[in-house]
């Protein structure tokens, strides 16, 4: 299978959305399935396509939590899977879904679930406190988020590759209707903070990204995204 997304750009012409493969586990009893579909979409210096995974069955869902499901090279992108899913090492490790599952759902218990809840009533009480002109001016044209993307990256020029992914999500069909970029002047404090080289949940720095904004996907809820911009890293 190629993992690159030139090849799709180049055999797919005309078509949008597919799906191009469906994996799963070599024990059928393990019930690891998920597909994988390509997006044609482009965004200068970012992306000119990509793929979007989408988990099938329960035990893929944990084996992707807390992890980007947008990639552009699906190589690169099972390797970052497998540096980043605690779930996955273990199942590598042992051979044993029940094992993988076991240690997740410990981990989990032990380190406390994320409330969302609590994350987005904070946040809107947080934001509730503006008077509407303060509101005009910290809540940026939600339309003119791919320019506010663009010219964060042509500021920082070295982001990591971990923010380049984060910033392919936020542009997605996916998740960009659920961002809101705000104008980094006004000190409000949950929110997810994107940095030349990390993006983060400014009040829950343990809490990945991406549970935020799957979370947020979900409920149909708002997430507000500050950029900071590093002129050092600048192009």
């Amino acid at each position: 299978m190629q993992s690159r997304i030139f090849y799709y750009r180049s055999n797919f012409k005309g078509i949008n959305d597919i799906k191009i493969a469906t994996a799963k586990s070599k024990n059928i009893s393990d019930d690891i399935v998920f597909d994988i579909y390509f997006i044609r979409a482009e965004f200068e210096t970012l992306f000119s396509g990509y793929f979007k995974i989408v988990p099938v069955t329960s035990a893929a869902e944990t084996m992707f939590e807390g992890v980007s499901k947008l990639c552009t090279d699906l190589g690169e992108y099972f390797y970052y899977v497998y540096q980043n899913s605690e779930f996955l090492k273990i199942y590598f490790a042992t051979g044993s879904v029940e094992n993988a599952l076991e240690h997740h759902n410990r981990k989990k218990t032990k380190e406390g679930a994320f409330d969302f809840n609590k994350f987005k009533e904070d946040m809107y009480l947080e934001i509730s406190s503006y008077s509407q002109e303060e509101l005009r001016e910290m809540v940026l044209n939600r339309n003119l988020t791919k320019k506010y993307v663009s010219n964060f990256i042509k500021l920082n020029s070295k982001c990591s590759e971990y923010v380049k992914m984060f910033l392919i999500n936020i542009l997605s069909e996916v998740y960009i209707r659920n961002i809101c970029i705000i104008n980094n002047a006004y000190n409000v404090k949950n929110y997810i903070l994107v940095e030349a080289q990390n993006a983060k949940v400014n009040s829950y720095p343990k809490v990945c990204v991406y549970d935020v904004i799957e979370k947020a996907v979900k409920e149909n809820a708002l997430v507000l995204v500050k950029f900071n911009y590093d002129f050092k890293t600048g192009g």
